[in-house]
Order: C-alpha cells, then structure tokens, then sequence
C-alpha cells in the first residue's frame, strides 16, 4: 500500500492527529493527558503519515530541530510509516543546516539507532517512561537504515555515495559477529560503535565487527565480500550467475578491443575526459532513502561516442576512482557495473544496431530516434530491470518498490534522454570524429549500413603523391 507523508498545520489538522496521538500515547501506553498536551503544538511543526490514504502515523518538529511525539497506529506498524516519517523531519531539519536531536523511549532506542542515532547522555523519565537523548551523526556520509525484519534476523542497509551493503543479524544468537569489506579508519570508527550500539539494543551479549584487509585476508573472506551486497533471502546460485555473467561481459568486452586507438592522443583525451566528468556526474545523486538513490548516468552518451567496449572501460576506470577515493570498496564494482554501465550501454547499442535496420538512415534519425528515444528506452528497461532484482532479492518489498523506487526512478529518463540527444547533436555538428557511432556515408549519403560501423578517419593534410585524402 502506498505510503505518503504530508507536513500539515496544527490548526487544520488537530483533530487527525490528536486522535493518532491519543491512541497511541494514551490509550495504548497509558501516558497522562496532562503530560501528553502542552501549548507547543501551536507554533511546531507537524508532519502526517499517510497509508493508503488513511493517516496512520505523525511526528512534530521543534525548534527546527527536535523531533518528537512520533506515533504510528498499531495496525500500520511494521510497512515503513515511521521511517518515512522520520525521514520527512530529517529532511526539513537538514534544510536549516541543524543537527536533529530527540528524547527517545528505551524501547524505541533500535529504531532511531538504525537511523543513524547515538545516545547522547543518561536516561531519564519523562511521563512515567524512561527516555534517553539521541542525536543525528553527520560526521560521515554513511547511514544505517532498517530494511527488513523478521522474527530470526534483522537487516540492515549500510549506505554511502556510492556503497549499498546489506547486514544480516541473526537475532536468534546473543553472539553477532559481522565481517566487512575493508574501510577507511574514518569510516571504520563512525560504523564500528554504531553497529555495537544496534547490537546491545536487540541484547546482544557479545559483538565482534571484523573488517578484512591486509596480506593476512583468506580467500574465503575475499569470497564473502565478493557477495556482500546480497540479501540473505537471494538464492547463492542466482547470485554467483549474476556476478560471473557480469564479469565475463567485462572480460570479453575488454579482451575485443581495438587498443590501437588509444594510440591517437585526440581519442584518448576526450574518452578519457569523458570517463571522469561521469565518474563525477554519480556522485551529483538524491533519494528516497537509503540504498535507493538516483542519478544520471551518461552510459548512453559514451556508448553512442566510443562504442560499448570502450564505454566499459571508462566505466571501469570511473568505478576505479570512486575505489581510490575511498567511496566506495573493490568488492562492489561488480554490481554498479552491471546497471550503471553494462545494460544501459548494451540496450543503448542495441537501440543504435536496431536503427540501422528498420529506420531510415539521416540525420534526425541518429539525434532523436537514436539518442534521444533510444537512450530513454534503454534507461526505462534498465530501472524496471533494477526494479525486479531489488524485488527478487527481498531487499526491499514489492509494493514499496511499484510506488516509490519505480516512479522515481522513471523520472530519470526524460533528463537522461534529453541531455544525451543535445550533446550528440552538437558533438555530431561540430566534433564528428569524436563519435564513432555517426557515419557520413551511411546518414548523409545513404549508403549501407556496414558503413556506419566504420569509425571515420581524420582527413590527411599530408601533400604526398597517392591520390586524394581517404574521408
């Protein structure tokens, strides 16, 4: 079912969430109405959850900073009100550039834990029920948000700028022992306590946070961070084909191509200028939530620029970067490869090859029908692509997915199609020996289709005998 959140006022709305709060406060954890009702709701802040269209859940802002009075009716708990909710106050709280703090209930300390809250002082009492004060780190660009729940296990999403780990905990056992890519010491000392903390909330005994790194690693770890990133709940068959096919499809794709042309300085320049401006282009990216975030990805302009082989390899490289600036781990290039680079380009050359057979060969045909429509098909695919592996997995639910993740991330395909079909048509107009792709003898003279898979060869300025300049 649909989950929305709408910031409301207090004066149009009172009776709604008065009754959310009432069931919840007082009827259900028996609060007093004195203590529950003061005249700061007047002048805060108040946001509403809604589930199926029904108001199920609400929270107020303080200050700009405090959140409080979070309640989610019974029947709704359980399909991600609450995040949202919180979510929602953290958005407005980070707009004002202020650190969110709250007084939380013992007994919801997992929740804002998986959020990415410290304790931050004692425990007191506040209405009968002890609480304890928990403040937002902002110190890393890591957060650790709930994903899933079951009686036996936990599951956590450990997200970063370009990092989407999922951490199974095994609630059964008092003893939980976690194995990690290797991180920064930074990143390192921001998780390590975080994960203790969400541990020591569901009674754990005993916690070791291992994270693999130098000459001493065995390749039995090296294998489980090769499949880190999988839900617990995703066959390790299904998993191991999906990694090899990617990494076959890199392997051939590298091992096909024509390395002579890197020898032309021209070439290597631009693919090379090209290949960093995406790198940087990911990390300009929004979201949701974490683990589902959006961003442009210009696999469909390097594709129709130096081909799909060499649009892997600046890919590659780009993910490189990300790995040497320590955004992200060696073990995770496999899965953004796979939908950042390889089925986006792929869908993208095959939109190309399919023009060259059933559309007739001109000019408006390569700008719209090829880099814009063709590259806006290949991004739809691909996000209905992700849309179903993210389904399959049972990262995340599939309703959730069909109304959030889906819409979203179709949003990206206009802007993705649009950009890609204006800078092919200037590159086209004024760089044509930069787009391998566009060949004059195949759009503009109408010949065969074999001409447009030659790359056109720059024109000599040599006065030597031998006929006319080869064009």
């Amino acid at each position: 079912m649909p989950i929305w959140i709408e910031e409301v006022r207090w004066a149009s709305h009172q009776d709604v969430l008065q009754s959310i709060r009432h069931a919840v406060f007082i009827i259900e954890q028996g609060i007093d109405p004195a203590d529950e009702w003061d005249h700061r709701d007047a002048t805060c802040r108040h946001f509403l959850g809604y589930l199926d269209n029904t108001p199920v859940g609400c929270a107020r802002l303080l200050d700009g900073r405090t959140i409080g009075r979070m309640a989610v009716l019974d029947s709704a708990r359980g399909q991600h009100v609450g995040s949202r909710l919180l979510l929602a106050c953290l958005t407005a709280i980070r707009a004002t550039q202020a650190t969110a703090v709250l007084g939380a209930q013992i007994s919801a300390m997992p929740f804002y834990a998986l959020h990415g809250f410290q304790p931050d002082g004692p425990i007191f009492d506040d209405a009968g029920i002890p609480h304890r004060r928990m403040t937002l780190n902002t110190q890393s660009p890591y957060q650790i948000c709930p994903v899933k729940r079951s009686p036996v296990s936990l599951t956590v999403q450990l997200s970063g700028p370009t990092t989407n780990i999922p951490l199974t905990f095994q609630t059964e056992t008092a003893h939980w022992q976690l194995r990690l890519p290797a991180m920064d010491a930074h990143t390192e000392s921001w998780l390590t306590p975080r994960l203790i903390c969400l541990a020591e909330c569901f009674q754990a005994n005993r916690t070791d946070v291992i994270y693999a790194r130098g000459a001493g690693t065995s390749g039995l770890r090296w294998l489980r961070m090769l499949l880190t990133g999988l839900s617990s709940q995703w066959p390790l068959g299904w998993a191991l084909g999906l990694q090899s096919l990617t990494g076959l499809i890199i392997i051939s794709s590298l091992w096909q191509l024509d390395w002579r042309r890197l020898q032309q300085f021209g070439d290597t320049s631009v693919w090379a200028g090209t290949s960093l401006a995406c790198a940087l282009l990911w990390h300009l990216s929004a979201g949701i939530e974490p683990g589902l975030n959006f961003h442009l990805f210009g696999t469909g302009l390097m594709t129709l620029m130096f081909g799909f082989r060499f649009m892997v390899l600046g890919g590659l490289l780009g993910l490189g970067f990300h790995v040497a600036g320590g955004w992200m781990n060696w073990t995770e290039i496999l899965w953004p490869a796979l939908f950042i680079l390889i089925i986006p380009g792929a869908l993208t050359h095959l939109c190309w090859r399919a023009s060259l057979i059933w559309l007739p060969p001109n000019f408006f045909v390569y700008s719209w029908g090829v880099s814009f429509a063709g590259v806006s098909l290949a991004i739809a695919a691909n996000s209905l692509i992700l849309t179903l592996v993210l389904s399959l997995s049972g990262l995340f639910e599939t309703n959730y997915l069909l109304h959030f993740f889906l819409p979203y991330s179709l949003m990206q395909v206009f802007p993705e199609g649009l950009i890609t079909g204006m800078l092919m048509t200037l590159l086209v107009l004024y760089q044509p020996t930069w787009v391998t792709t566009f060949h004059d003898r195949f759009y503009l003279s109408h010949q065969s289709p074999q001409d447009a898979h030659r790359r056109p060869r720059k024109r000599q300025t040599t006065d030597q005998p031998g006929g006319p300049p080869d064009d």
